[in-house]
């Protein structure tokens, strides 16, 4: 985010593996891999993203299963993982800079809003669209917290609390 000194980029390999750097000096600080086959089969996130507070860090894998990790990364610790439901494809993840406890994935008419927990990750509400690639989201900083979602197409659909409000068009 805005301000931040870190950043989180994955790397390919037998296991994904997430790098933490500090954006001013380019030194990596932290590496985070996953050691059992337990947690994912997949060899590649293709989304990650730090909460606002730079304490954890969310992750999502590439098929076969479509897992979403949490991890602490200061603490080099895995805090639990969900393998996704959907086989349809999904391309982002992200944490609400409101209430890091709510993250939410997007794909192919997809979106789902889970809730960090500290041993598990919850699904929260499930939307399916049918027909609607989304391929972009954004969290609006305010009182409540407000998510937009981009499509394929250029509809932006409005989220209050994981609640559809409305889709502009």
């Amino acid at each position: 985010g805005p301000g931040s000194r870190l950043m989180v980029l994955g790397e390919r390999g037998d296991q994904p593996i997430a790098h933490i750097y500090d954006s001013k000096t380019f030194r990596r600080k932290k590496t985070l891999t996953i050691m059992s086959r337990d947690v994912t089969n997949s060899k590649e996130y293709v989304s990650l993203n730090m909460s606002q507070d730079e304490q954890l860090v969310l992750g999502l894998t590439s098929v076969p299963d479509n897992t979403l990790i949490v991890w602490n990364w200061i603490k080099s610790k895995l805090i639990a993982f969900v393998k996704m439901s959907t086989q349809t494809p999904v391309y982002n993840c992200t944490i609400s800079p409101v209430d890091f406890s709510v993250a939410t994935v997007i794909g192919k008419d997809y979106i789902r809003f889970y809730r960090i927990q500290e041993k598990d990750i919850r699904p929260l509400q499930e939307h399916n669209f049918n027909g609607v690639n989304f391929i972009s989201q954004i969290w609006m900083r305010g009182v409540d917290d407000h998510l937009l979602v981009g499509s394929e197409c250029g509809q932006i659909h409005v989220f209050r609390s994981g609640e559809h409000i409305f889709k502009l068009a």
